[in-house]
């Protein structure tokens, strides 16, 4: 329960202490509902020219870092306008309906014209390490074996990306599930070379956008650490690890698992990276 006070003077009780101060009203009760979710009492003291949120003594840390973890976490997120026009919509709005679209097109050029068009973008070993064709771990992610296959990657990869999309910036969203795909194409190739290997598919982004998701999981937990256990910390890896496990066709010997599992692991370290380094470009401190 809480209690607020809208006039002077007024004080809470001597067991408290001050949490924090506000300008506003509204900055005031949006703060002090993080407390109430944690499930303690505040209380609310209106001064001249500011508003101020007291705790019990004994929970002043506890609620500081919740407080501070609140805080990190709005300084990365972008509301939506839901009311904005078609043509307000940013460039970014329209990445995941191209990319649709050009896989869907690759595919038909693919039927049309394989086994050349294939060949000349599918990732091969040989050619990206000895040959130096460089943009094989790229458009071997617009390739693939069949109708069920490219359906597929299109709607994981578009379920997977919207949620990565509302954790991170839309443009550094699809660039980072791009760039997992890229990375985990590359880290397969490494493995094989010197033997001769070929793949295709988006499956590697998509995998590495679950990846992503896993990291953003973990940085949350990471933020809250003061009132975690390694168990709690280590769920969003288990869980991707689980989904991983079951969606990663390992039985299938015509699939790629380890592509996945690369694609996986390069989202995590990729995710992570893009925390850390906005972290500090927000100057957020620990």
């Amino acid at each position: 329960m809480s209690e607020e006070a809208v006039s002077e003077p007024s004080y809470p009780p001597a067991n408290t202490a001050l949490v924090a101060r506000f300008r506003t009203y509204h900055e005031a009760i949006e703060h002090a509902l993080v407390i109430l979710a944690m499930n303690l009492p505040y209380w609310h003291v209106y001064r001249s020219d500011c508003h101020e949120i007291y705790v019990e003594e004994a929970r002043l840390g506890r609620v500081a870092d919740e407080l501070r973890a609140y805080k990190d976490e709005q300084a990365f997120w972008r509301p939506v306008d839901l009311d904005a026009g078609v043509a307000n919509y940013p460039p970014s709005f329209y990445v995941p309906y191209v990319a649709t679209v050009a896989l869907a097109l690759s595919f038909i050029l693919q039927n049309a014209y394989a086994p050349g068009y294939s060949a000349a973008g599918r990732m091969d070993t040989i050619g990206l390490l000895s040959r130096q064709e460089w943009w094989r771990p790229i458009t071997a992610l617009f390739l693939h074996a069949d109708l069920p296959h490219v359906l597929g990657n299109i709607a994981f990869g578009l379920w997977y990306g919207t949620l990565v999309n509302r954790s991170y910036d839309t443009w550094l969203g699809w660039s980072l599930v791009i760039a997992s795909g890229i990375l985990g194409n590359t880290l397969v190739a490494l493995h094989h070379f010197p033997e001769s290997h070929f793949s295709i598919g988006a499956s590697t982004a998509v995998f590495g956008a679950l990846g992503l998701l896993v990291a953003e999981g973990f940085a949350q937990r990471w933020r809250q650490r003061f009132s975690m256990q390694l168990g709690q910390l280590l769920i969003p890896m288990v869980a991707g690890g689980i989904i991983l496990g079951w969606t990663g066709g390992f039985q299938d010997p015509q699939v790629d698992g380890l592509a996945h599992v690369a694609g996986f692991f390069s989202g995590i370290m990729l995710g992570l990276a893009a925390y850390f380094l906005r972290r500090k470009e927000a100057g957020v401190s620990k």
